[in-house]
């Protein structure tokens, strides 16, 4: 075979994609664009809880009684805690944000 046949029918030879493979690529298209709009509406929701926890910690007096235990804790620790939680949170979320890429 020469060069010029050659040529010839790779000119004349057209690749088609089946119908099943285009159909199961849609799909996962599909699937995944719904999943990235879960993720990001779980991002939204763990923003907004996080903050709304964060006050509630902040509020809390270093001296209060949990059914009829006193409990006295130092303010620094109630700060590290909430420190600690904001910071485990934004771990999460930038998992989560990797995971949508």
């Amino acid at each position: 075979m020469n060069e010029h046949k050659t040529k010839e029918l790779v000119q004349q030879s057209i690749l088609r994609t089946a119908d099943v493979f285009t159909k199961e690529l849609m799909e996962r298209v599909a699937l995944r664009k719904s999943r990235a709009k879960a993720l990001r509406n779980a991002i939204l929701i763990t923003c907004v809880l996080s903050g709304i926890l964060l006050v509630v910690i902040a509020q809390v007096p270093s001296d209060f009684s949990l059914f009829r235990f006193h409990i006295k804790l130092p303010p620094l620790t109630i700060k590290i805690t909430g420190a600690l939680f904001a910071f485990i949170v934004l771990n999460k979320l930038l998992a989560l944000r990797a995971a949508l890429r």
